[in-house]
């Protein structure tokens, strides 16, 4: 992972401090909430590796729309690079880590390095 410098405004620092098992996050419009998702989800797959988790969303087609831009985004903030820590929509690498389940098809799968 590169190291450089990431500016996080007072919710999102405070989020990142705490790192809640759980969070409802009552933010306005433009405050960064993508930034919490992108910090848990990658958390959890650096902490627990070959873990399986999900999202709740209204359909695949919105989230590939409204929030894949915003997700990549903020792993770029992070310093994660698609196709070299993470891919989605397609099978990872087969020098990967495998999942300890793996899925039907990779079609909806976000998979990290």
């Amino acid at each position: 992972m590169d190291k450089k410098s990431l500016y996080l405004n007072d919710p999102q620092y405070l989020f990142a401090m705490v790192n809640p098992k759980e969070a409802n996050l009552r933010w306005g419009r433009g405050t960064g909430k993508t930034f919490p998702i992108a910090f848990r989800m990658f958390n959890v797959a650096k902490n627990m590796p070959g873990s399986s988790n999900a999202f709740a969303v209204p359909s695949y087609q919105k989230f590939k729309k409204d929030f894949i831009a915003n997700l990549r985004y903020e792993f770029e903030r992070l310093g994660l690079r698609e196709d070299r820590d993470w891919v989605i929509g397609k099978e990872p690498p087969r020098h990967w880590h495998k999942p300890l389940k793996k899925p039907d098809n990779y079609d909806t799968i976000l998979s990290f390095h």
